[in-house]
């Protein structure tokens, strides 16, 4: 109750946590996938060794709030029993969600007397599940066939993007939802399709399991076993595995239970000298019940709840409504520029080029940031077959392979992208910027957050003539990373103009008269 009271974040994610849980234990599969269908979305998971996978790499939230936090590492998509299914019937195509009716399926589904084709109507329609509502479903085969294939072809690419290697490993169905999943279905890298016993009530057998858990995180020096034959290295996890089996004894585990379930190593680029990791490790045991009555009695008849104090809310201006197309930012009389918050957005989906933000509208969004950026795409759809890293110096070195229709595109990296290439080809290189975007997500993947699985664009954005003069080509071309090969610039250059450039002295910009437009409004 307490750790609730303080973090309250932490609860977001009890309802896929306990489904995986819940999954794991009825099944016996302690590493695998599991897949969780419910009314509007499913969620895709991985356990290891029993317990969900976690994840620091771009964690959202509500309203795609993002957190700087570990968190079980979930894939949602927009898919469920009552995701409504949009026909055009003369165009014989159909368009699955995003949108659904969720609770109201009871009402609004084919199969209870509605008037609105869901997933689960299709899941009865094609034979996949019966005795689902008090109506009979029948939907013309082009629906049944396009929904399906969509639902096939979502799951696998969820699949792949949870996915670490390309080792075969066992799929969990759980939901009530999954319905919409047929175990006899076959997808590529899955070994079995298992629905068990009890599959839509997963989530509640996790809760009433009553696990307790604790996670610690710390950045140590760990050094390479080829220096003191793993000495050192031992003794910083062994302290580690300590102190995380005495957190989860106060967090209420019975002692004689406790064990570490998962450690994470992650090498720090950035730290010249030593040899820094960031480690997470996470140690579960069953809930000590003696000390739970112990802690209930000392605690009747006492208020759990802090106080929260009341205060009469402040009167505020309401928002003013503002046309984001029409944005532009404004200067003050010395032509600084005055940022306000929406600048700042635009900056951050900036900055996102280089792997450190977020972008949204997928397909769109890339093409459009290779428009603005005088760019190209030089690979549309490509799949990250292998990530290798090491790390040194500061540094953290390797490359991404990526599967582009059978030709393997290698990208070497050195903290950012240095040079992609077919084999002996150079499609690119620095000072050139070479970003990997993730299509199903339009988000830009760092060196450190691309791995396995994930379906990417590849974009190259021109470096500025600065950057491409014959002295910077010293300090930063290919050469100056230890390629022996010479940059090779665009064919095409557009200079690259300033926010001032494009938007400074223009009348309807200047700072005075947003202020005075303010102070009518």
């Amino acid at each position: 109750m307490d750790q609730c009271i303080r973090f309250p974040v932490l609860t977001f994610a009890s309802g896929s946590t306990n489904s995986m849980i819940g999954a794991a234990h009825l099944t016996g599969i302690q590493n695998g996938i599991v897949i969780d269908v419910g009314g509007t979305s499913t969620d895709i998971g991985v356990i290891v060794n029993g317990r969900p996978r976690h994840t620091h790499a771009k964690v959202y939230l509500v309203d795609d709030i993002r957190v700087n936090m570990s968190m079980p590492d979930v894939l949602s998509l927009p898919l469920g029993g009552g995701t409504i299914i949009h026909v055009d019937e003369e165009a014989k195509s159909v368009c699955v969600g995003p949108d659904s009716v969720g609770y109201q399926l009871i009402t609004h589904g084919l199969a209870f007397g509605g008037q609105t084709i869901t997933g689960t109507d299709v899941a009865l329609a094609a034979n996949l599940t019966s005795q689902i509502g008090h109506s009979t479903v029948h939907l013309p085969s082009f629906i049944i066939e396009q929904v399906l294939d969509h639902i096939i072809n979502t799951i696998s690419r969820g699949i792949d993007r949870m996915k670490t290697n390309q080792e075969p490993i066992p799929v969990i169905l759980c939901g009530g939802g999954s319905i919409l999943i047929s175990p006899e279905q076959t997808f590529d890298g899955v070994t079995q399709m298992i629905r068990p016993p009890h599959f839509a009530v997963c989530n509640a057998v996790g809760a009433a399991l009553c696990q307790v858990s604790a996670t610690i995180e710390s950045i140590v020096d760990l050094v390479p076993s080829s220096i003191d034959d793993g000495m050192q290295r031992k003794r910083e996890i062994d302290r580690l595995t300590l102190q995380v089996q005495q957190q989860c004894e106060r967090n209420g585990a019975h002692p004689n239970t406790v064990h570490l379930v998962d450690i994470e190593q992650v090498p720090l680029a950035y730290y010249p000298g030593g040899y820094k990791h960031r480690v997470l490790l996470t140690a579960i045991g069953q809930l000590n019940l003696s000390k739970m009555k112990g802690y209930h009695q000392q605690s009747t008849g006492q208020q759990l709840l802090p106080k929260v104090p009341v205060r009469k809310p402040q009167l505020s201006k309401p928002p003013t409504y503002m046309n984001m197309v029409n944005k532009q930012p404004m200067f003050d009389e010395n032509g600084l520029w005055v940022i306000d918050p929406i600048d700042i957005e635009y900056i951050a989906y900036g900055v996102g080029i280089l792997g450190k933000a977020k972008f949204s509208h997928h397909n769109n969004v890339i093409q459009a940031v290779a428009q603005a950026g005088h760019g190209q795409i030089v690979v549309a759809d490509g799949k990250v077959v292998s990530v290798e890293r090491n790390t040194g110096a500061g540094f953290a070195r390797g490359h991404v392979i990526v599967d582009v229709e059978g030709r393997m595109l290698t990208i070497d990296f050195q903290n950012e992208n240095l040079v992609a290439r077919f084999e002996d080809n150079i499609l690119a290189s620095v000072p050139d910027l070479i970003t990997l975007v993730e299509q199903d997500s339009g988000e830009p993947l760092s060196t450190e957050t691309v791995k396995y699985g994930c379906r990417v664009s590849v974009l190259v954005l021109p470096a500025s003539e600065t950057m491409s003069t014959q002295e910077a080509l010293k300090y930063v071309g290919p050469r100056a990373f230890g390629y022996d090969h010479d940059y090779i610039p665009p064919s095409h250059r557009d200079p690259v103009k300033s926010v001032w450039d494009v938007y400074y002295n223009k009348p309807s910009m200047s700072y005075s008269n947003s202020i005075m437009n303010d102070r009518a409004n």
